[in-house]
């Protein structure tokens, strides 16, 4: 691709698209492995799956990897029960270990399950009370961080299984983990907090409290020294471990940030990209503290953003359906894509595609409270599924309501956990 080619035809032709078909339910999360040409998803119909021959072939290979108790480790778990509907397998994270020859995948179950690339069971892990909704490999390898929807967050010995250690320092759902190093992390959540976390250390090592809302993305730079985070109260802010206070406060979302990447390439300058709910991305140059490209082609929520390993192109994702790679440079679109189904892939971008729903929300599912109707039930959190939305006044966007344990949409009233089902989120409106 030539950035300065011209952009008038930039649909990619059919020829050029790759279409994966097999799992039967919504496709949550897909990794490519960082060595070979293989692609990890997992998705709601209780499977994880490893494709491959992207090389022109018409048939692709495709080992299914399945999420049910019936092997020696699972078996042994004094709750395990392999007909126990109540108990789903949806795979709802992945990620290949460095050298890419093992796969781990948590799912809804609260199993951490690693996988061979031959799609053979090796090791599962078991000490999650809730379903895992966020899963990295340390840098070398030796370590699994997993995090639940109550908050707690797992290091785990990748060979043995063995669990290391527990930090429970969120008061509520981990929306994201980001190693900085090979024993610390960082962890941020719905709380509005975001915690730096050592091995062998009782206590965060450092904490960070600036946002106002819900914390939905973050990300060490290359180096380790900066973190970005993007927040629902629309900043996207830059964070040191020399101070407490953000180094960074960048505005000009008017829409939840939902996503935050750096340029990987060290031969440029620091670049982020962010994906918002205003249905933007945005390029942020970090020396010079400003916005240089607001990229503006997308018409619903974007919700994931990739750079290409050069840093001259980058992709974004959105629930309009569509993946547009842009010129970095320039800030040009130069090529788009519109998926058809259930999950379309470019680069190493990974789009949740969510079936539309009827509410006019702001991207969590809030209700504007627009039509008398909305005045008469609760609305579930899409983001936080131990809070609701309650429409009181018509006109005005609805109030967040706080469940002492799950809100339990089908019986409009909080419950246990044993009660809650995942259930689609609602599609985001146009913010007009």
């Amino acid at each position: 691709m030539d950035p300065n080619q011209n952009t008038e035809n930039i649909v990619i032709k059919s020829s050029k698209k790759t279409i994966l078909r097999g799992h039967e339910s919504e496709v949550i999360a897909c990794a490519w492995n960082p060595i070979t040409d293989l692609l990890a998803s997992g998705s709601h119909d209780t499977t994880a799956r490893i494709w491959d021959k992207f090389d022109g072939s018409k048939t692709l290979n495709e080992k299914v990897l399945h999420h049910y108790n019936h092997n020696t480790q699972e078996s042994d778990s004094d709750d395990s029960d392999d007909s126990d509907e109540s108990n789903p397998k949806y795979v709802m994270s992945l990620d290949w270990n460095h050298n890419g020859s093992l796969l781990a995948t948590g799912s809804y179950d609260g199993y951490v399950r690693i996988w061979t690339t031959d799609g053979r069971l090796t090791n599962t892990f078991r000490q999650h009370k809730g379903p895992i909704f966020a899963l990295k490999w340390s840098k070398h390898g030796f370590y699994i961080l997993s995090c639940e929807i109550s908050g707690t967050a797992i290091i785990w010995d990748a060979v043995t299984g063995q669990r290391i250690q527990q930090f429970s320092f969120h008061s509520t759902t981990v929306n994201d983990v980001h190693w900085q190093t090979n024993t610390s992390f960082a962890s941020c959540s719905i709380d509005g907090s975001i915690h730096v976390c050592e091995r062998g250390v009782n206590k965060p090592i450092k904490s960070f409290r600036g946002h106002t809302s819900d914390v939905n993305s973050i990300r060490w730079d290359p180096q380790g020294q900066l973190l970005a985070s993007g927040s629902n109260d629309t900043t996207l802010k830059l964070w040191s471990m020399k101070q407490d206070t953000c180094i960074h406060d960048f505005q000009g979302h008017w829409g939840d940030i939902t996503s935050v990447r750096w340029s990987l390439n060290p031969n440029m300058n620091l670049i982020l990209a962010t994906a918002s709910a205003d249905s933007t991305v945005r390029l942020w140059d970090v020396e010079r503290g400003a916005c240089i490209h607001s990229l503006a082609k997308h018409v619903r929520t974007v919700y994931s953003v990739a750079f290409s390993p050069d840093g001259k192109y980058l992709a974004s994702g959105s629930y309009d359906k569509f993946v547009k790679i842009w010129c970095t440079q320039s800030g040009k679109q130069v090529h788009s894509y519109k998926g058809s189904g259930v999950f379309a892939i470019f680069i190493s971008v990974v789009l949740l595609h969510l079936t539309a729903g009827q509410t006019q929300s702001y991207g969590n599912g809030q209700p504007k409270c627009n039509d008398a109707a909305e005045l008469n039930r609760l609305w579930r959190n899409n983001w936080d599924p131990t809070s609701y939305f309650q429409c009181v006044t018509q006109g005005l966007p609805a109030s967040l309501v706080r469940c002492k344990g799950a809100f339990i949409e089908s019986a409009q009233r909080c419950g246990d956990w044993l009660e809650w089902v995942w259930q689609t989120p609602f599609d985001p409106p146009y913010h007009n």
